[in-house]
């Protein structure tokens, strides 16, 4: 057991206004909060202008890979080892507590904290050839106070879903897990679970999130090297919480304003089981609100646990600031224990008992051999030698051979002879049931006693045939309402004045044409002006000195940035290579550690051994996954050094273009000096900005180019095309959709 504190971490929201009131420490973990006291508290107020708060970490104008770096990476490793984790984000509504965990519009390089923890996982899964690993996820959305199932295709699964307690552990029943198989299955279904979220727009964020959601990947790890029945289970909760609202502020209404309300009566009742723990009561009340049950194990339970409370720093939301970092403060007080989960595999056990009884079997009969008894049967009898024994049985009862002639050498043997004689016994009692039966008949009949039945019954039958009886078919039953079927001109006809909606009107031609008239001469304008343009770009880089020294710098840097670029992509096919070399491997192993646990009987213990081919396979294969993660390594070096170079090329084209500009504007006012009565022919406002052709290739688009080649993007992108195609076709998203439908209260904004 793993007694430790939750870690908690403040990610304050980038703003453009200097913040006025909350200052960072330069130990990067404390912060000072400075409220000024209002005047219509009066003249006495006791309240403290200046709180200092101090955490884990403070996060400021920091890229969402270095934010999973230091908040999440941890949390996600142990989980991989046996322990369970949670991290969730809490904040003000709009405070970048969706943009932290979910990531910005589906883009690669703003993806949150949940797509990198999968990437991070189905890595480490690959790296680790001593292991073999299930992964399951799962997604639940918490709307007001009803549980949905994000990725069931059942519209009814809702309800279902049943929050319970089993062992001292927290479960959903009835939550759908699906098997994700690979990195790009598990983005699926969580982009499927994200395209199915409550989300609706207000003054300070245009896509709230109108409910709580937790994403969850279930691992199921045991060891290939060493059979065993321990297989170890863990789970990592990633969870958004819906932002805490002040009406005044959102001006929320309708059933936004429902929302809002069941939102904050949540929140506070998690705030309530976080001040009891912290204060160490004996009973924490977790079952007052769905969230607050389903958090349980995160909050004081077998967990380790991430908080990333997100902030505003600017002056009107400075009361929601100190409210946030105050939760906070009495979160990190809370400690967990956290140990490594481990259950019995029910295939394993049967395999190693199995082994043991194989065993067994041979030490008894090299325990005959050496005494002399020859070879007994330890089996089940057979229906021939159940036969046999059943023969001999019934002799020894009818006295015709003597006790000798049952065996009893073995257990098995002494158990059955019992079973014979408990038939023999069932088989005396029924002959002597009959017997006295018969005899009882015979005596009834001597005696006279048996009569002629009555004919009464029937004579009521009779009297009553005439009658319907209940239940009978009634013979011109109705067999609905004729509906008649409308004629083929039955429609409708237009209004006056309106036009058909399927063949608008092209009322508007003339109009058209005149605008696309004016566009043409306008590029053809700015077609002239630009050749003009590229002419003297030309002139100044190769006669002008300071132009041709710009120039040879920048191409030098752009040859370094391509031969920097083509190396990447190199090594980027050879680990692409090496993946793919990994996946057919791992396939070939599989099926032979199938057909080999096919093949095995309960009597051999060759089973659990490997031959030479499945050795060298399993070596080959763990060769290759090293060579994997060196080239994965490379390959984050040379990104680095891609960037830097990236940007000396950047800042030499920009030096290129300010020097283009001075040199083209000093030429354009002697051409005026020198004729003063002519107007130029080029607009003065016109400079090379204006030039499509002259506006070089910016640092931006350099690092999208190098990305397009990255098998990291190349995941990403293929499960949102994966998820895209699903959702046209109408799969999981409509299905939702209806459920959602079945409750009234619950509304979707787009």
């Amino acid at each position: 057991m793993v007694k430790s504190a939750v870690k908690v971490f403040v990610r304050f929201r980038p703003s453009g206004i200097p913040p006025d009131g909350v200052e960072v420490l330069p130990d990067g973990k404390s912060v000072i909060v400075e409220v000024r006291k209002k005047e219509s508290s009066g003249v006495v107020n006791n309240n403290r202008e200046r709180l200092s708060f101090k955490f884990d970490g403070i996060i400021q104008n920091t890229s969402q890979e270095a934010v999973f770096t230091e908040c999440a990476e941890d949390v996600v490793s142990r989980v991989l080892n046996g322990y369970n984790g949670t991290i969730f984000a809490y904040g003000q509504t709009g405070s970048g507590k969706t943009y932290t965990m979910v990531g910005e519009n589906m883009i690669f390089h703003l993806r949150g904290i949940i797509p990198r923890s999968l990437h991070y996982v189905f890595r480490e899964i690959d790296l680790r050839t001593d292991r073999e690993v299930i992964v399951r996820v799962s997604y639940l959305e918490i709307y007001g106070e009803v549980l949905c199932d994000l990725l069931s295709d059942d519209p009814a699964s809702g309800e279902n879903l049943a929050i319970v307690e089993q062992a001292g552990v927290t479960k959903v029943k009835g939550l759908t897990k699906r098997i994700a198989r690979s990195e790009e299955e598990a983005l699926t279904y969580f982009f499927e679970g994200e395209a199915n979220r409550s989300v609706g727009p207000h003054i300070l964020n245009e896509t709230s999130s109108r409910s709580h959601c937790i994403f969850t990947i279930h691992l199921e790890c045991k060891l290939n090297d060493h059979p065993s029945e321990k297989v170890t289970v863990s789970k990592l909760n990633l969870v958004d919480l819906a932002g805490s609202e002040r009406v005044k502020k959102t001006m929320t209404s309708g059933d936004m304003l429902k929302e809002a309300m069941t939102i904050n009566k949540s929140l506070t009742f998690l705030e309530q089981a976080v001040n009891a723990l912290s204060k160490g009561h004996s009973h924490v009340s977790f079952r007052q609100t769905k969230l607050t049950a389903v958090l349980k194990d995160a909050l004081g339970g077998n967990c380790r646990t991430v908080m990333i409370a997100c902030a505003w720093t600017e002056t009107p939301y400075l009361e929601e600031t100190m409210t946030t970092l105050k939760f906070a403060q009495r979160v990190r007080a809370l400690t967990t224990y956290a140990v490594v989960n481990e259950k019995s595999d029910p295939a394993t056990m049967i395999r190693r008992y199995e082994r043991q009884i194989a065993d067994l079997k041979q030490e008894l009969a090299m325990r005959d051999t050496l005494t002399g008894r020859g070879r007994i049967p330890y089996d089940d009898p057979t229906d021939v030698e159940r036969h046999e024994l059943g023969n001999k049985i019934r002799a020894y009862l009818n006295g015709e051979a003597n006790v000798d002639i049952v065996p009893i050498e073995t257990l098995k043997q002494i158990k059955e002879c019992f079973r014979q004689f408990r038939e023999a016994h069932v088989l005396l009692l029924a002959d002597l049931k009959k017997e006295v039966a018969e005899r009882r008949a015979s005596v009834t009949e001597t005696e006279g006693l048996s009569g002629s039945p009555t004919e009464g019954g029937q004579a009521a039958g009779e009297e009553s045939g005439g009658e319907s009886l209940v239940g009978e078919v009634d013979p011109d039953p109705k067999l609905g309402i004729d509906v008649g079927q409308a004629p083929a001109n039955a429609r409708p006809s237009q209004p006056d004045g309106s036009a058909d909606p399927l063949h608008p009107s092209s009322g508007d031609d003339n109009q058209t044409s005149a605008a696309e008239n004016k566009d043409d001469r306008d590029s053809a304008a700015w077609e002239t002006e630009t050749a003009r343009k590229n002419v003297f770009l030309t002139q100044y880089k190769k006669h002008v000195p300071d132009g041709k020294t710009l120039d040879e710098t920048l191409k030098n840097c752009l040859v370094k940035l391509r031969e920097k670029r083509h190396a990447i992509k190199e090594i980027i096919n050879s680990v692409n290579q090496s993946k793919r070399s990994i996946d057919e491997l791992r396939e070939s192993l599989d099926a032979k550690r199938e057909e080999r646990l096919n093949n095995r009987t309960p009597r051999t213990v060759e089973a659990e051994m490997i031959d030479e081919e499945e050795f060298e396979m399993a070596k080959k294969l763990k060769a290759l996954k090293v060579s994997y993660r060196q080239g994965f390594n490379v390959i984050k070096t040379l990104r680095a050094e891609l960037q830097t170079l990236a940007e000396e090329a950047a800042e030499c084209r920009n030096n290129l273009v300010v020097g283009f500009n001075t040199w083209y504007e000093a030429q354009r006012s002697a051409v005026k000096s020198e004729q003063p009565g002519q107007e130029d022919a080029s607009s003065p406002e016109d400079n090379i900005h204006g030039d499509p052709s002259s506006n070089l290739l910016p640092e931006q688009l350099v690092l999208q180019r190098m990305n397009h080649d990255d098998p990291e993007m190349a995941v990403f992108e293929a499960a949102k095309k994966l998820m895209s195609r699903n959702m046209r076709r109408g799969g999981l998203s409509s299905s939702y959709q209806n459920e959602k439908m079945r409750f009234g209260a619950r509304t979707r904004y787009h």
